[in-house]
């Protein structure tokens, strides 16, 4: 039967449905039933779970789940049915031996699945109270070329599932789709094996992620199981030794809805070191060897130095140091390789997959899974190494096919990278779609969206679409996302003076768009996704000459601030669209006041991000803030508070400013103009920074 969440659809007066997975269709879920549904007991009954074939039999063990009235055990060869194998009365058994399959011996020269249900007894109704993972062996006998596939994700950011189509019914759950996938894997005969990565930025960016600190993403991936996980740029976010791994180099623990747990997947990351004592941080590691298919594949952790690249608030990097030097961390992979003489070595790196794999040793490195790069993407590099990398949001995954043959010589095949969102009506939750998901997965989606039903709450409309990449006037520059924030961020601090705004464009991170509508509704949901950083709003004081630079060093570095408002400027380019090099001539206030871009004594008070402001070598570094840093005004919160107001003010209406503010001009002394935006840069990196 199926089973029925309240979620933000209550807001609509409507109820999400959660189907029970095929194969206990004999037993009643705890819905209506009065009997909790405890996902504690999921993590007893896995504790214990275990697989193993022996002669002609095959014997399923699990651990204790408290207040258990009894146990189903559910076997089966991979790639066909489940099949029901016994109920256990009681709560003191946690084995049982299976003789027969379908009733007929069972075959040691095939492979083998096997799950067990917990229930309760509600008068004579079992109700399930506990669902084990899946478990997997290889008869005794079975025999050939290892076979195991490589499922990687990267750059999540929290999309467990999307909604930004508005409507309950075009929500796209896309991990519990990609869990699915994983899913059919571990069943298909195909395969001895599964191997499950995910590259970093894991759950910074979505609202559903952010208002639960990730909870919803750590419980998705403690259920499906990953096998190891690497650490983003945006994991330093937030407290990283608290919300993306903890003290021995796991996930750390999570508690949403009905589900908590602790789970045990390691977190890679041997470039990273303690800047203080110059050693190895304690709470990620270097790598980890995992057993798939009876093989030992060794998964080394790979990061690039962040601070270099500006992916991340100063503050929160500068107790770390990053040794990213790709030749030291091959001497490291061959190391590793030396001492536990692995059967397969895979590097997991939030890195461009490209730029690991040709600096390593093809001797020593199998493949090379990527992240960061926000782009789904596989091949074989120069000197022979695969490499597999996914898209970002949860758009899709990357795979690949390791064999190892019985002389332990190890291919990798069938690289590729799988789009998901091709196809969003496959991930929309119907009853059609339902063998698409993972059941548990869709349950915790479900649940972290009844979390955070308050986002559901309407400000206002838009009827222009407000974008990140919404280039006015040309393919550079000013976007519509970047006056939209910049705009409010100076009509929030007009009370300390501010003139103008900085906002660096990839801060801004989703996208309102219209879809062919003439309007479209704006939620508290769609400014936490916008800005999920929670970054102060702070206020500086800059000369002419100092807001002449700031504008110049970001048309070379958006992170810098590369979008504004408060101003209009004139330029000149002395270089190509494609490699600008740009002189600022003129800066005119809107207010009408000419800025005299050479003097360095006049004033003027701009806003910025204390992301902009703590960027080495920008024109903020070292000053101090005049407003106080405690009391400024927070992004996503002043944002909600300014939209709302807006929204009462004009009958809903919320206003786009579509007006570019750069203008090129050929020479200074030039009248006639033309508007472009700034450079879009090879690798347009999804970051706040990425």
């Amino acid at each position: 039967m199926s089973k029925k969440y309240v979620s933000i659809v209550t807001l609509l007066s409507m109820l999400l449905v959660f189907t029970v997975p095929v194969g206990i269709a004999d037993i009643d879920t705890a819905s209506g039933t009065g009997i909790v549904y405890a996902a504690s007991s999921s993590t007893a009954i896995n504790k214990g779970i275990k697989l193993s074939q022996k002669g002609k039999k095959l014997t399923v063990k699990w651990g204790k789940v408290k207040k258990a009235d009894g146990y189903m055990v559910y076997v089966g060869y991979r790639g066909k049915k489940f099949e029901k194998a016994a109920t256990i009365k009681g709560n003191k058994t946690f084995s049982f031996t299976v003789k027969k399959i379908s009733k007929k011996a069972i075959d040691p020269s095939k492979r083998f699945m096997a799950y067990v249900v917990a229930y309760k007894l509600n008068g004579k109704k079992k109700v399930q109270i506990a669902k084990s993972k899946k478990v997997f062996t290889d008869g005794a006998s079975y025999k050939k070329a290892v076979k195991i596939k490589v499922f990687e994700t990267s750059d999540l950011h929290g999309y467990i599932m999307d909604t930004s189509g508005g409507k309950v019914e075009e929500y796209q759950y896309r991990l519990p789709y990609m869990a699915g996938v994983v899913d059919k894997a571990r069943e298909n005969s195909a395969y001895d094996d599964v191997l499950l990565l995910d590259g970093g930025d894991i759950y910074q960016g979505n609202t559903i992620s952010n208002l639960t600190n990730g909870d919803v993403m750590r419980a998705a991936l403690d259920v499906m199981d990953y096998d190891a996980v690497s650490l983003g740029n945006h994991e330093f976010d937030w407290d990283v030794t608290k919300y993306a791994t903890d003290a021995d180099g796991t996930v750390p623990a999570y508690n949403i809805g009905s589900f908590s747990g602790d789970p045990d997947i390691p977190v890679v990351a041997a470039t990273l070191y303690d800047a203080a004592t110059g050693k190895r941080v304690g709470f990620t590691k270097d790598y980890v060897v995992v057993t798939k298919g009876g093989k030992r594949i060794a998964i080394i952790g790979y990061i690039p130095d962040f601070k270099k690249t500006l992916d991340v608030e100063t503050s929160k990097i500068a107790p770390y140091e990053i040794k990213e030097d790709l030749v030291e961390f091959g001497k490291l992979v061959s190391r590793i390789n030396e001492a536990e003489k692995p059967d397969v070595t895979v590097i997991l790196a939030h890195q461009n997959p490209i730029t690991v794999a040709t600096a390593m040793d093809p001797a020593q490195v199998d493949l090379v899974c990527g992240g960061h790069e926000h782009a789904g993407i596989s091949g074989v590099s120069t000197n022979g190494i695969p490499y597999i990398q996914a898209d970002y949001n949860g758009k899709g995954f990357a795979s690949a096919t390791i064999s190892i043959d019985s002389k332990g010589k190890v291919s990798v095949d069938d690289g590729l990278y799988t789009k998901i969102t091709d196809n969003e009506e496959a991930l929309y939750d119907t009853p059609e779609n339902a063998s698409n998901f993972d059941s548990t997965v869709l349950k915790i989606a479900k649940e972290g969206l009844d979390t955070v039903a308050q986002t559901a709450e309407v400000l206002g409309y838009i009827t222009t679409d407000v974008q990140k990449y919404g280039y006015l006037n040309g393919k550079n520059g000013s976007t519509t996302g970047g006056n939209f924030i910049t705009g409010l961020m100076l009509r929030a601090t007009k009370k300390y003076g501010a003139v103008a705004a900085f906002y660096n464009r990839n801060g801004y991170r989703y996208n309102m768009e219209l879809n062919g509508k003439d309007k479209r509704n704006v939620t508290v949901w769609d400014v936490y996704s916008i800005n999920p950083f929670g970054n102060k709003w702070l206020v500086y004081e800059l000369t002419g000459a100092e807001l002449k630079k700031q504008i110049e060093i970001a048309w070379k570095e958006s992170n810098y601030g590369d979008q504004m408002s408060g101003l209009k400027y004139e330029y000149i380019n002395k270089g190509t669209d494609d490699a600008p090099d740009v002189e600022v001539v003129s800066i005119t206030l809107d207010d009408g006041t000419k800025v005299d871009i050479k003097d360095t004594t006049k004033t003027y008070k701009i806003c910025t991000s204390n992301y902009n402001a703590t960027l080495p070598g920008g024109v903020f570094e070292g000053k101090t803030a005049i407003n106080n840093v405690d009391e400024a005004p927070v992004d996503n919160e002043t944002i909600i508070q300014l939209l709302r107001e807006e929204g009462k003010a004009n009958n809903g209406l919320i206003k786009v400013d579509t007006t570019p503010r750069g203008t090129e001009v050929k020479e200074a002394a030039t009248t006639e103009t033309k508007t472009v935006n700034r450079t879009v840069y090879k690798y347009q990196n999804y970051k706040q920074a990425a």
